[in-house]
C-alpha cells in the first residue's frame, strides 16, 4: 500500500485553519480537538499542529489553563521572553483568568506578566474579560495594576482589542493621570470596549491611534449627553470607518430620551453624525436581543453578546442598523 506523501498530510494540516482566520478557537472546537491529536500523532504533524494551536488557540478562561499553558505545557522555560521557543507565533488570544469579582490575585497577575512578555511581539488579536474595576488604584496595596498595566504596554505589535468588562481600566494612579492603555499600541486599528465615558479624555485618545478604523462602544456613558469642546471635536478620529453603539432597545431608547437637544449636537455621537458626510465613518447600533425574563439584565447581556461576537471574530462587521438623518427627532 503506498503511503500519503508528506507534503498532502502537512497541507491537510493547515488547512484545518485559515491563517487570517480571525476567530479565537476554544478548546471544546473540533479544530482545536484535532490539532491537539495531531501534535501527539506523528513527529510530521506536530510541529504544524503546534504552531496553529498557538496562533489561533490560546483560550484561557481559568487559573488552571493559564497555569498549564505556562508552567506545563514546555514551551516557556522560564520568565525570560528570549527564552521561548521561536516557532511559537500567538496571533490571537482570549484572556478571561481571574475570579468573577475579583483582581486581587497576585499570582494570575504575574502569570499574566509573564506570558504577556512571551507573546507580545506577535500578537494581533486581544479579548479580554477581567474585573478590573474590582479594584481601584487607592486600593492597590500590592501594586497589582502597576503590574498589569506595564504588561498591556509591551503589546506593540496589537491591531484588535476588546474589553469585554469595561473600558479597560488599567489607570495605576488618580484616574486621568494616565493616558487611556490602547493609545499606546501604535499598530491599532479596531477597538472595542464596554461602558466608556466617552467625554474629552476618551475623544483624546481616539485622536492618538492614527490607524484606528473600527469603533465598539457598549453601554456607553456621555456619549449623546456630554458636549465636547471645540478643540474636542475637531479631534475626532479621520482615519474611522465605522462606529458601533451596543446596547439593548430599552437602553438605546433611554439615552434618547435623556438626550437634551443643546447638548446632542456638540456631543462625541452629534458630531461623529455631522462628520459622517464629509467622511467614510458609517455610525451603527445593534440592539441586544432580550430574552423573556431578563429585562433589567442589560449589562450580562450586552458582556455576553460582546464576547461571543469578539472570540468569533464577526464582531467588527456585525450588521447593525446605521442611524439615520434625524433620528433623536423621531
Amino acid at each position: 500500500m503506498s503511503s500519503i506523501p508528506a507534503e498532502v498530510i502537512l497541507q491537510v494540516v493547515e488547512s484545518l485553519i485559515s491563517k487570517e482566520s480571525p476567530k479565537i478557537y476554544r478548546p471544546s472546537d473540533i479544530e482545536t480537538q484535532t490539532l491537539i491529536s495531531l501534535t501527539l500523532t506523528c513527529k510530521l504533524t506536530h510541529q504544524p499542529a503546534r504552531q496553529l494551536l498557538f496562533r489561533h488557540c490560546l483560550y484561557i478562561d481559568s487559573r488552571e489553563r493559564l497555569d498549564s499553558l505556562l508552567d506545563k505545557s514546555g514551551y516557556f522555560a522560564n520568565n525570560d521572553a528570549s527564552s521561548t521557543d521561536q516557532c511559537i507565533q500567538a496571533f490571537s488570544l482570549f484572556l478571561a483568568p481571574f475570579p468573577e469579582y475579583s483582581l486581587e490575585e497576585p499570582h494570575i497577575v504575574h502569570q499574566i506578566d509573564r506570558l504577556l512578555g512571551h507573546v507580545s511581539a506577535t500578537l494581533q488579536n486581544l479579548v479580554i474579560d477581567m474585573p478590573l474595576r474590582s479594584l481601584y488604584p487607592d486600593e492597590d496595596a500590592q501594586g497589582l495594576r502597576k503590574v498589569l498595566r506595564a504588561a498591556f504596554g509591551r503589546l506593540a505589535a496589537l491591531e484588535d482589542f476588546c474589553s469585554v468588562q469595561d473600558e479597560l481600566f488599567l489607570d495605576s494612579t488618580d484616574r486621568g493621570a494616565e493616558p487611556e492603555m490602547w493609545t499606546t499600541w501604535p499598530r491599532l486599528r479596531r477597538l472595542a470596549l464596554y461602558n466608556p465615558d466617552v467625554e474629552g479624555r476618551f475623544v483624546d485618545g481616539l485622536h492618538r491611534c492614527p490607524n484606528l478604523t473600527h469603533l465598539v462602544i457598549a453601554r456607553p456613558d456621555s456619549y449623546m449627553g456630554q458636549p465636547l469642546s471645540i478643540n474636542e471635536a475637531n479631534c475626532l478620529p479621520l482615519t474611522l470607518q465605522r462606529l458601533l453603539v451596543l446596547n439593548t432597545r430599552d437602553g438605546r431608547l433611554s439615552d434618547v430620551r435623556g438626550a437634551k437637544s443643546s447638548e446632542w449636537e456638540a456631543s462625541f455621537w452629534g458630531c461623529m453624525m455631522h462628520s459622517q458626510r464629509l467622511t467614510r465613518c458609517r455610525l451603527c447600533y445593534v440592539d441586544v436581543p432580550v430574552a423573556p425574563g431578563r429585562e433589567d439584565d442589560d449589562i450580562t447581556l450586552c458582556q455576553d453578546w460582546l464576547r461571543a461576537h469578539a472570540v468569533d471574530g464577526t464582531l467588527w462587521e456585525s450588521p447593525g442598523t446605521i442611524y439615520p438623518p434625524g433620528y433623536l427627532n423621531v
